[in-house]
């Protein structure tokens, strides 16, 4: 069954109609289907710029929280670096001028609280400079007393300055190298025997009772 072909009139104002163009069934199908096939394509292409628009914040909050993240990981970072310097910095003060214990072969009898502490020791040539420190300046009370420093060699104990030894430990308390001071006292002494290996120093008060013991290897120096 056959149709007659559309027409396209154009009314004038004179109220004639004329048939000025004559379009068949089958474009105005086609121009309606290239319309239909136009407006899905154009929602389909919106749609896929919505999803990536959306894709790119969701990655750009994603960026933004891992960067966060990461710079707090920084810090805290940071944080225990300070923190493991600073505990370094008190082991090494420690192990430098804290009462250590000495060797094995010296027996010590009863250690009463320190008075002084020895501190900035070196190697300077062959002699071994310290200083003997008051540890409580403020009370305006010398701190008085005696020193004594025990080279250990392989077996062989040399003591500075020089006296008898009771099971490593000096015997005569007042024989050692006087000191009294407010403040502190610098000191100088030459080791008895090359190579030595380590020190113990001792110190003494005035009334004879041991205030300090401490023990530094020579490699530590």
């Amino acid at each position: 069954m056959s149709r007659d072909p559309y027409h396209v009139i154009i009314v004038r104002p004179t109220g004639s109609r004329r048939a000025d163009i004559t379009i068949s069934e089958r474009w105005v199908n086609g121009l309606g289907l290239f319309c239909i096939v136009a407006t899905i394509v154009f929602v389909a292409m919106v749609y896929m710029l919505v999803q990536d628009q959306r894709k790119i914040e969701v990655q750009a909050d994603e960026s933004r929280v891992q960067t966060e993240e990461i710079n707090h990981l920084n810090i805290a970072l940071a944080q225990k670096d300070e923190e493991i310097i600073r505990l370094k910095k008190v082991v090494s003060s420690t192990v430098r001028h804290s009462v250590q214990a000495p060797p094995v072969e010296i027996t010590l009898p009863d250690l009463k609280p320190p008075i002084v502490e020895i501190s900035e020791m070196k190697m300077d040539g062959n002699q071994l400079t310290f200083r003997i420190v008051n540890i409580n300046p403020g009370t305006g009370k010398t701190a008085d007393g005696h020193f004594f420093a025990v080279f250990r060699k392989g077996k062989g104990l040399f003591c500075v300055p020089q006296t008898l030894l009771r099971d490593g430990v000096p015997e005569k308390k007042d024989a050692g190298l006087e000191f009294s001071l407010y403040n502190y006292k610098p000191m100088r002494i030459t080791p008895p025997v090359p190579g030595w290996e380590r020190a113990t120093f001792f110190v003494f008060d005035a009334k004879g009772a041991m205030r300090l013991v401490m023990t530094v290897k020579r490699e530590d120096m």
